[in-house]
């Protein structure tokens, strides 16, 4: 289990938009996040947490985040 706290999310929300800005991504961009299973099982909190700051950093910039699953 991975643990989150409100700061840690805060950051990474804000480090994740402003990777998207830098990208050239702006308001009313959207933008897709496919969403797969990590091959190890112990990497898939991780990888979900991950998923979470940057959906919360696009939406922090306007951006509109599209969620699609490629299988």
């Amino acid at each position: 289990m991975l643990r989150l706290s409100a700061s840690q999310a805060l950051a990474g929300s804000r480090n994740a938009a402003a990777h998207l800005q830098t990208a050239g991504v702006s308001r009313g961009h959207r933008v897709a996040f496919a969403v797969t299973r990590p091959a190890d099982s112990r990497d898939a909190a991780a990888e979900q947490a991950m998923l979470i700051q940057v959906v919360w950093g696009a939406l922090r910039s306007g951006i509109v985040p599209v969620m699609v699953n490629p299988d």
